[in-house]
């Protein structure tokens, strides 16, 4: 029975680690997109501003 055990600890142990690896790969998967979304944004903003100083808006 120990060595049932064992085994059963064993792959709770590398289910947990597997577990935290995938967690951390979709953390930084949503890190990036944040950063990508930050950066489409910041460039359209910066676009639209250039567009109506040459338009004489602002």
């Amino acid at each position: 029975m120990e060595n049932k055990s064992c085994i059963c600890g064993t792959l709770i142990q590398r289910g947990k680690e597997i577990g935290m690896m995938a967690a951390l790969c979709v953390f930084m998967v949503l890190l990036c997109l944040l950063f990508l979304g930050v950066g489409i944004v910041w460039e359209l903003a910066d676009w639209i501003i250039r567009k109506l100083e040459k338009d004489g808006c602002l």
